[in-house]
């Protein structure tokens, strides 16, 4: 669905999803909406938020490529500014300007920041009957000039141990 992990918009999905079920005679119940997104764990909040700004940026577009129906009123410029930014003819990495993934899409498909912040997140969002949340952990090696950032292996274990944390409550989650 591209909920991303905005309460605001899996509002509006269970809502569909619940039209649409009773519609066909089927229970709203029996369909799970999982919501998706990018995991970004660092010692430095912002810098996992500038981090993860490239990677979700396709998702993004892929999301309000036909509608933007989903989107905040108050957050409705700074998207279709991104929208209209974004290039889907270049490479992944340079469709779009990082500065336009405003703060609104980081936090609405990713999880990103300090461990204490990602599993603070994680825990309001348990608080709002997703009953799973399926999060692409990203591989920070990956970004060119940030790899000396992450071979203290002190820093190593404090982010495994927050997204540990993370799948064990999806887990938790998916028993209830």
């Amino acid at each position: 669905l591209g909920t991303g992990f905005d309460l605001r918009v899996f509002d509006w999905a269970k809502n569909k999803i619940r039209e649409g079920t009773e519609s066909a005679g089927r229970d709203a119940k029996e369909v799970a909406i999982v919501a998706a997104g990018m995991l970004c764990v660092c010692d430095d909040g912002k810098e996992a938020r500038r981090i993860v700004r490239n990677r979700i940026a396709n998702r993004a577009h892929h999301n309000f490529r036909f509608t933007l129906e989903t989107v905040p009123a108050e957050e409705l410029n700074g998207v279709q500014k991104f929208m209209a930014g974004f290039d889907v003819m270049k490479p992944m990495e340079d469709r779009v300007d990082p500065d336009l993934v405003n703060d609104y899409l980081v936090r609405r498909f990713s999880i990103a920041g300090t461990p204490g912040e990602c599993i603070a997140c994680r825990t309001s969002k348990n608080k709002c009957a997703f009953r799973a949340l399926k999060v692409q952990q990203f591989n920070s090696s990956t970004v060119q000039g940030q790899t000396d950032k992450f071979k203290f292996n002190r820093r190593r274990k404090r982010r495994r141990d927050a997204i540990h944390q993370l799948v064990r409550s999806d887990v938790e989650l998916l028993n209830r």
